[in-house]
């Protein structure tokens, strides 16, 4: 946020100017914290379809192993 070149900020102004200069600023770093947040929960996300997706695959490989199974019973 910056004032445009023409205006002038009197010393009773300053603290207003600071003021909104720090909140500014804060919100600057508000904003990257949202968006690093978001980024982890988009990350979480991923892993959490992953993981289903794994345990789906493992859960019908153990399905098809119990309809089919392989072992040799006769001696």
């Amino acid at each position: 946020m910056s004032l445009p070149s023409h205006t002038v900020i009197t010393e009773k102004d300053r603290p207003v100017a600071y003021a909104l200069r720090r909140l500014a600023l804060e919100a600057e770093q508000l904003s990257g914290r949202l968006m690093d947040a978001s980024d982890v929960v988009a990350e979480l996300e991923k892993r959490e379809l992953l993981g289903r997706a794994m345990v789906e695959r493992q859960r019908q490989m153990l399905n098809d192993a119990a309809q089919h199974p392989t072992g040799d019973t006769e001696p």
